[in-house]
């Protein structure tokens, strides 16, 4: 799966990605969908607790090399 958008957050906590996820997904139009790469052990309750909180769809997620992939698509909000 590839993203129309890509966050690379490799480093970053919850805290900053939070914000950067929120960024990030600004910039796409509902429908696109947005990769996430980070090597944070906890980022995918955290992705998919924030996806429900803003209502966009988390759509799966893979390994990379050295960080692992996630996607959110961007819902449309009413």
């Amino acid at each position: 799966m590839n993203g129309n958008g890509r966050l690379h957050a490799v480093g970053l906590t919850w805290g900053g990605l939070a914000v950067t996820l929120d960024e990030a997904t600004g910039g796409l139009r509902p429908g696109e969908v947005l990769e996430v790469r980070t090597d944070d052990p906890g980022a995918k309750m955290e992705i998919l607790f924030w996806c429900n909180v803003i209502r966009h769809a988390f759509v799966g997620s893979g390994k990379g090399d050295g960080y692992t992939r996630y996607f959110i698509r961007k819902e449309i909000l009413p």
